[in-house]
C-alpha cells in the first residue's frame, strides 16, 4: 500500500483537479485510486492490478468508501485492455515493465498528460530516471522521500525510518485522439 504521505505528495503531483482521467498502474490495494476518487467524486478513475487477492482489496476499500465508480481490471499492464480518455498516469508497480508500461501509456494518453512513478528499488529508481528524462517525456522532476514516524520504545520514543522512496513526475503529449 502506498503510504498516505506518499499518496499526499503523488496526487499533488498529479495536479487532477482539471483532469479527463487516471490510470493506476499496479494499483496494489487501490490507495492511490481510491483517495483521488474520494477528492475528485466525477474523475474517470481504473486502476490496473494483476493479483486476484488485491483486487479483491481495492473492491473492499471501495465498498468501506462507497465508491461506485472506479473501474478495476485484473491484469498485467501492459497487457490490459482499456476504454476511456486518461491524462494523468499512476505507476505504483511495474514488474520489471516500466519501459513497456511507459511506451504503452503514450498510446493511451490524450492531450496534454502527466505521468507518476513511485520507486523503491535503486534499478527501478535508475531505469525510470534514463526513460524519463529524454523525449517524448519532458520536465523530469525527482524527489526522494524519507518518512520517519514517531515510535514508542518502552518509556521512550524514536523515529523510525520506513522505506525511502523515489517519486518522479513527467510530462508527454499524448497519442490518444
Amino acid at each position: 500500500m502506498t503510504k498516505e504521505e506518499i499518496r499526499a505528495i503523488a496526487l499533488s503531483k498529479l495536479d487532477l483537479h482539471n483532469s479527463e482521467g487516471l490510470l493506476d498502474v499496479g494499483a496494489g490495494t487501490g490507495s492511490v485510486s481510491i483517495e483521488a476518487k474520494v477528492m475528485y467524486k466525477a474523475l474517470s478513475v481504473t486502476a490496473i492490478e494483476q493479483d486476484q487477492e488485491a483486487c479483491a482489496l481495492i473492491q473492499a476499500n471501495c465498498d468501506k468508501f462507497q465508491i461506485q465508480d472506479l473501474t478495476i481490471l485484473k491484469g498485467r499492464a501492459p497487457n490490459v485492455k482499456l476504454e476511456g480518455r486518461f491524462d494523468r498516469f499512476f505507476i505504483g508497480g511495474t514488474e520489471g515493465e516500466l519501459e513497456s508500461i511507459l511506451s504503452w501509456i503514450r498510446g493511451l494518453g490524450s492531450g496534454a498528460c502527466t505521468v507518476v512513478v513511485t520507486c523503491i528499488t535503486l534499478e527501478t529508481q535508475m531505469e525510470a530516471f534514463d526513460l524519463l528524462c529524454c523525449e517524448p517525456f519532458y520536465g523530469l522532476e525527482a524527489i526522494q522521500i524519507n518518512i520517519q514516524k514517531l515510535e514508542a520504545l518502552g518509556r521512550y520514543h524514536y523515529y523510525k525510518p520506513g522505506n525511502g522512496i523515489t517519486l518522479y513526475k513527467a510530462y508527454f503529449k499524448g497519442e490518444h485522439l
